[in-house]
């Protein structure tokens, strides 16, 4: 899965899906292949979502505006 350096996680999400609707079993794509994507969807799931409170709140809000918005701030 070919993600560039600084995605927001829209464009991982994008990307998933796009890939899993290419490759998901059900259109005859590869079991291994579909679990490669939601196995490496996971990784990057879960690093962005640690990673992203090592940033000061000015820089996750530069970085993912909408995401910060809808989580953070009432």
């Amino acid at each position: 899965m070919e993600i560039p350096p600084l995605s927001t996680m829209k464009d991982i999400n994008r990307k998933y899906k796009n890939l899993a609707k290419k490759f998901h079993t059900d259109v005859g794509g590869d079991s291994e292949k579909i679990k490669e994507i939601n196995m490496a969807y996971e990784i990057l799931k879960d690093y962005i979502m640690n990673f992203r409170f090592t940033f000061s709140e000015d820089e996750i809000l530069r970085q993912y505006p909408d995401e910060f918005l809808k989580k953070f701030k009432v």
